[in-house]
């Protein structure tokens, strides 16, 4: 039981370790670029709900097709 429990929490270090890593890089790389992170986010975030609503069944309103195509 030990070892399945090592094996699990050495891999969660391990993934933590490289998301770090590369959460550092792209960081570094944003700032590098002068971009705000707030706006990106909420940019992401606008963005992902559109995709979302296209691809869940729910009937989507022309309005916000085009609010879509505006942003």
């Amino acid at each position: 039981m030990f070892s399945k429990l090592s094996l699990i929490f050495f891999k969660a270090i391990k993934i933590y370790g490289i998301s770090c890593i590369f959460f550092e890089t792209y960081m570094g790389l944003f700032s590098a670029m002068e971009i705000d992170y707030t706006t990106m986010t909420y940019t992401f975030g606008i963005e992902g709900f559109f995709i979302f609503m296209k691809s869940s069944q729910i009937e989507i309103p022309l309005w916000v097709e085009a609010i879509q195509d505006i942003i």
